[in-house]
């Protein structure tokens, strides 16, 4: 691994996602890994991580390919054994199989309340829409968009109204998250 493997800034304490992580391979069958995306949360807090630290694709690139090979695997692999889709194993964090669960469980958390992250992990189309979608980098645009399909996932299909939820909220908040960001120059 020498020459392939950076030291970080500060020790990453990487053994309780382990642990959770082989609590889950030893619960659940083969057959029934979607079930493990429930536990998003246990895997998030187990990890602790800064933002600008799990940033940085090079630590989920090593946890994939060095520290959970197996859960990866286990969690990717088509019935002949294979992980086809390579960037579940070292692609964008919106595909690759631990960041993604790790960043949707950032994105809705809300403090110590866990119902936003059980909730979005409930509807697979609200992941895809919270890890996707720019404007939900805010947490108070996340939040929003959870509270509203959670509470109107009776009234129409879940995956057409989280579509077009998401597609809505993107289009008014990415502008202002844009405008937002701007440098603020002095004036001359």
């Amino acid at each position: 691994m020498d020459g392939y493997v950076q030291d970080l800034s500060r020790p990453i304490d990487i053994e309780p996602l382990v642990r959770v992580v082989q609590t889950a391979l030893r619960i659940f069958p083969r057959g029934t890994r979607n079930q493990t995306v429930g536990w998003a949360p246990a895997r998030h807090a187990a990890l602790r991580l800064f933002r600008s630290e799990a940033a940085d694709q090079g630590i989920w690139d090593y946890l994939s390919v060095v520290v959970l090979r197996d859960y990866i695997i286990w969690r990717m692999a088509g019935e002949d054994g294979l992980v086809n889709e390579y960037d579940r194993i070292i692609g964008p964090f919106r595909h690759q199989a631990v960041a993604r669960l790790w960043w949707a469980a950032e994105l809705s958390r809300n403090g110590a309340e866990l119902w936003p992250t059980e909730a979005v992990f409930s509807y697979k189309d609200a992941v895809n829409y919270l890890t996707n979608v720019n404007a939900f980098h805010n947490r108070p645009a996340a939040l929003a968009y959870i509270r509203f399909i959670s509470h109107t996932s009776g009234t129409a299909p879940i995956k057409q109204m989280a579509i077009e939820t998401g597609q809505t909220l993107n289009h008014v908040l990415t502008p202002l998250c844009s405008i937002h960001s701007l440098p603020i120059q002095a004036a001359p």
